[in-house]
């Protein structure tokens, strides 16, 4: 598992802002670039991730490649995760 937050059923790749910009335009898409404006010490500790297969069956029931994640996680705040 890439982090506890995520997931289980997908498959996640971790990607950068300009791939997240050019990628993603749904709802939301602007508060990335208000976060990173704003407030960038919080966005300097955002990890980006899509997902690029689904692991197990869900009740959506297939991939969600549209959709943009992001996770703060930062070196003071930093969790155990396997």
């Amino acid at each position: 598992m890439i982090h506890p937050l995520l997931n289980n059923s997908q498959e996640y790749t971790e990607e950068t802002f300009d791939e997240v910009k050019t990628r993603y335009v749904e709802f939301g898409k602007d508060l990335y670039e208000i976060l990173r404006v704003n407030e960038p010490k919080i966005f300097d500790s955002l990890k980006f991730y899509k997902t690029t297969k689904l692991i197990e069956k869900t009740s959506w029931g297939e991939v969600e490649t549209e959709n943009s994640y992001a996770v703060y996680d930062d070196e003071k705040n930093l969790l155990e995760y396997s």
